[in-house]
């Protein structure tokens, strides 16, 4: 069930934004994952996206892995991991190479082993086993070429410790318990020298949107600014170039379309614009060095959509016109006019800051539509073209 309200952010922007003057966050959809599947892992590793194990649409587990070129806009298989098949299992990469440690088996048992993923020999390495208690679920950061797993779940018990992996010395040590609720279903993400942890589950089932911050010298958790939506598990985390974002995810039956950046410096959260298209169930994200990846769930057999969010992509070609591009101004309060060129006839779409279907207008070629919209932050987008504007309406 789709959330039937969001809120709305009082965005006051001054100018509406275009190509060779200001950039702005923009999603592109890219090529679909090559099966059906949902609860695997992710990582990154130079610019590529990995995505693997997980449950098949079939209800059987599956160790089958795949690799995303964003260059090609392919997904290619790769060796799949070893072991017993496994869901929600924990990931991060450090150094080149990925790591899959634990989750849950067919059977439902809590799994202990490690692995290590080598993308230029194309093989897995079992390593030390995790040393605390097995468990599925967890958030996971990397900090200073260590990795991090915090709580997580293995019925019937729920965690709020924080284990450390170092991969030179292919041990485990425990850290300080995180500072909030035991939890599980939380999302986790890197910002310099400091590792977050927002949403998840606590023990006694409460959907969470705390943020807190860990800092692994002085071994000590601070809570800092809530996410401003709803508490949700599932959802999407990651950072780039020291920026957060973070959103998307449910509770329940109902998902969110909220995105948000998040200001280590300033410790404040900004309404972003989400992803195109109904509030969906996440199954994986990850942020290379340059772009941000959600795997998202749309339709009701768990295919999954490949996501690209750009940090500070074009937003708009208004100096292309005649290529078929269009642009988008805004003419007056609360009017904005879409100005096509020879090419550009179709349908354009406007989504909302909360990633829902606002409008859908007509347009032909060299044409001038005008809309009346209330003042927040839109996206249009051509149908059947990697144009996009992003504009801010004002009063």
């Amino acid at each position: 069930m789709m959330k039937k309200t969001f809120p709305r952010p009082t965005l006051m922007l001054s100018a509406i934004l275009f190509a060779g003057s200001l950039s702005a966050q923009t999603w592109s959809q890219k090529a679909d994952v090559a099966d059906c599947r949902y609860d695997g892992v992710t990582f990154a590793i130079d610019n590529k996206v990995y995505y693997g194990s997980g449950i098949t649409c079939g209800g059987t587990l599956s160790n089958a892995f795949r690799v995303f070129d964003p260059v090609a806009n392919t997904w290619s298989s790769i060796a799949p991991l070893p072991g017993s098949t496994r869901r929600i299992a924990s990931s991060f990469a450090i150094n080149g190479k990925g790591y899959v440690i634990g989750g849950i088996s067919q059977m439902g048992t809590a799994l202990p082993d490690v692995w290590e993923y080598d993308p230029v020999a194309d093989t897995w390495t079992q390593k030390n086993n995790f040393t605390g208690p097995a468990r599925g679920s967890t958030a996971d950061f990397v900090v200073n070429g260590k990795g991090y797993i915090c709580g997580g779940v293995a019925n019937p018990y729920t965690y709020r410790d924080l284990w450390e992996y170092d991969p030179v010395a292919d041990a485990w040590l425990q850290r300080a318990d995180f500072a909030g609720s035991w939890i599980f279903q939380a999302s986790g993400f890197t910002i310099g020298a400091y590792g977050y942890v927002v949403f998840g589950r606590d023990d006694l089932g409460i959907a969470l949107k705390e943020l807190w911050r860990y800092d692994p010298v002085a071994n000590t958790w601070l809570q800092k600014a809530n996410f401003p939506g709803d508490g949700r598990t599932d959802a999407s985390a990651f950072a780039i170039n020291g920026t957060g974002y973070a959103g998307f995810g449910g509770e329940g039956v109902t998902y969110f379309g909220d995105f948000y950046s998040y200001s280590a410096s300033t410790d404040q959260w900004t309404a972003l614009v989400g992803i195109p298209g109904a509030p969906a169930y996440y199954d994986g994200y990850v942020a290379t060095a340059t772009a941000g990846y959600c795997l998202m769930r749309i339709s009701a057999n768990y295919d999954l959509d490949t996501w690209e969010f750009a940090p500070g992509g074009s937003t708009s070609v208004d100096e292309n016109l005649g290529a078929g591009a269009f642009s988008v101004h805004q003419s007056g309060p609360g009017e904005v006019v879409v100005v096509t060129g020879a090419d550009a006839a179709g349908f354009v779409k406007v989504v909302g800051v909360d990633g829902k279907l606002v409008r859908t207008l007509r347009v032909g070629a060299w044409d001038r539509a005008r809309i009346q919209l209330p003042t927040g932050s839109y996206v249009f987008r051509m149908e059947g073209s990697q144009y996009v504007v992003k504009v801010a309406v004002m009063d």
